[in-house]
């Protein structure tokens, strides 16, 4: 009940007083800051953005060590934590939380339910639930993390992941251009001469699927399928996005092989209307955003 009450405080400070809520009575006022005062407020409410911040930071820390970030990274976010745990000292809660906390007891609380709550905070059980409050709420934060934690994150990406196609379509592009080329390595790679798939795109569908892809991308983010071109000899290949003016450049199918037997400088572009080219593996064509 007082880690709800807590939240509730938190979240309607910042909205403008007066609109919604009664105007408290005088009593309601006294046995409120009464009430305030039993529950230890501030100290309640210090201990649990700490505990939130805490929290966080071991979370962030632990992710950015997993990613390999380079110790003085690491350390540069350790201090930047520190000086918020500063930060948060210096906030006066009591101040700050005071009129919202009035009324928003004063909203859902009688006199009468008031001058209860006042009476169990004085008992033994009321006075060890508000000293153990901030525990339970350090270690909550703690179990939600490990149990909840990587189901929020792979729900989060899930949801990236819908959005992406209208916010970056480039870059679903290029996933699914980088699956395509997986497939096809993992053909040629059971062929006797490593040789790619011929044909076109339509005809690379029946190759891979179900072997050696679950199912093929139909067509782009903009709505266009995909090209696909194989050599004669069946040692190189090209697919291709046509961009978002769906519309395929005249060379973006033709295949180019430097002295080296290798693919041509990659390329650039800050254009979505350019096409998104990969030959052999290599992506020699692709969009890039400005910065």
């Amino acid at each position: 009940m007082r880690l709800s009450l807590l939240a509730a405080v938190a979240v309607v400070a910042t909205l403008p007083l007066g609109a919604v809520e009664p105007e408290p009575s005088k009593r309601q006022r006294e046995l409120i800051v009464e009430l305030l005062g039993l529950t230890a407020g501030e100290g309640t409410m210090h201990e649990v953005m700490n505990g939130i911040l805490e929290q966080s930071e071991k979370q962030f820390i632990a992710k950015a060590e997993a990613r390999g970030e380079v110790p003085k990274d690491v350390e540069e976010r350790r201090k930047l934590y520190a000086s918020l745990h500063e930060e948060l000292a210096r906030i006066d809660v009591s101040a700050a939380l005071a009129e919202p906390a009035i009324r928003i007891y004063a909203k859902y609380y009688t006199e009468r339910e008031l001058a209860d709550l006042v009476a169990f905070y004085r008992t033994p059980t009321g006075k060890k639930s508000i000293k153990v409050l901030p525990a339970i709420v350090r270690e909550s934060a703690e179990a939600s993390a490990k149990s909840l934690g990587p189901l929020l994150e792979e729900a989060a990406a899930r949801a990236w992941h819908r959005q992406e196609p209208e916010e970056r379509p480039w870059k679903k592009a290029m996933e699914d251009i980088f699956t395509l080329a997986r497939a096809i390595l993992d053909y040629s790679s059971g062929t006797r001469d490593s040789s790619y798939p011929p044909g076109d795109f339509a005809s690379l569908g029946r190759v891979l699927v179900p072997k050696h892809l679950g199912s093929m991308p139909a067509k782009d983010p903009w709505g266009t399928p995909y090209g696909y071109v194989a050599s004669p000899d069946g040692q190189h290949y090209r697919l291709v996005s046509a961009g978002a003016d769906r519309k395929f450049e005249p060379e973006s199918l033709r295949i180019v092989v430097t002295a080296n037997g290798r693919p041509p400088m990659d390329r650039a572009s800050q254009r979505l209307e350019d096409d998104i080219i990969q030959q052999d593996g290599v992506f020699v064509q692709y969009y890039a955003p400005k910065r």
